[in-house]
């Protein structure tokens, strides 16, 4: 996989970006992280970090899925024996699903405006046309074939998305290691209390759940990113690292 390696002491975050992103995503958080001393590592999901929006359409969630637990044995084969794992959109909802598959290494994590589960995916997918459209250049062929391209598969693509996130959301009560929630208050493509309605999901663990009321969805690059990035090194440091 590719991505962004930056390395610190023995205690190793990992950092999901989100659908139709990159590792710019999450690069700022994890700066910061490295600056005190954490390990990080932000891995490129396949089709990612690109403007033609067709290459994320040719590969699968279920994919993707595959490609974070990589992720995580790409850190235990380096060494590391205590890792937190975290995601901005759909990196959360992998970081999740993570949590709740009880690894020895995995020490706590969460999501940064996850929808899990995502039962309109209608303001994402629009999201993605605009998207696809602003980014489109002669040379990615006919605009109309391309038109269509975008706007059949985002569907598709998108409704095993949200088949994906109603079996995590079925799981999530098997998470039993700490857990850190951000929520957007003006987030503009989900659910604003999806946040609180993941929390109760969760009645064995203890979720450390931050509403940021002015904040929308990106909030690993907006307005309000300082005080997010504060939010969740505080939850990193406290979390249970003896090993390290």
């Amino acid at each position: 996989m590719n991505g962004i390696f930056l390395e610190g002491s023995a205690r190793a975050i990992i950092l999901f970006h989100a659908y139709t992103g990159s590792t710019a995503d999450v690069r700022l958080l994890g700066t910061r992280l490295n600056q005190v001393g954490y390990t990080v590592y932000m891995p490129l999901f396949s089709g990612h970090g690109t403007k033609d929006l067709r290459c994320v359409l040719a590969y699968s969630p279920k994919q993707w899925q595959s490609e974070a637990y990589q992720a995580v044995m790409v850190m235990k084969e380096k060494g590391y024996q205590q890792i937190a794992v975290f995601g901005l959109s759909m990196g959360g909802m992998f970081a999740l699903d993570i949590l709740t598959q009880s690894i020895p290494e995995i020490i706590g994590g969460g999501s940064f405006n996850s929808p899990i589960p995502l039962t309109d995916s209608t303001l994402v997918q629009q999201a993605f046309v605009r998207l696809a459209n602003r980014f489109y250049q002669e040379s990615m062929g006919d605009k109309q074939v391309y038109d269509k391209e975008i706007e059949q598969s985002s569907v598709k693509q998108l409704s095993a998305i949200e088949t994906l996130t109603e079996d995590i959301a079925e799981q999530l009560s098997y998470i039993h290691v700490p857990v850190y929630i951000a929520q957007s208050g003006e987030d503009e493509l989900i659910d604003v209390e999806i946040g609180e309605k993941m929390m109760r999901l969760m009645p064995f663990t203890t979720v450390d759940y931050h509403y940021f009321p002015k904040a929308t969805h990106v909030i690993t690059i907006g307005a309000y990113k300082k005080e997010f990035n504060e939010s969740v090194l505080t939850f990193v440091n406290q979390l249970d690292w003896s090993l390290t």
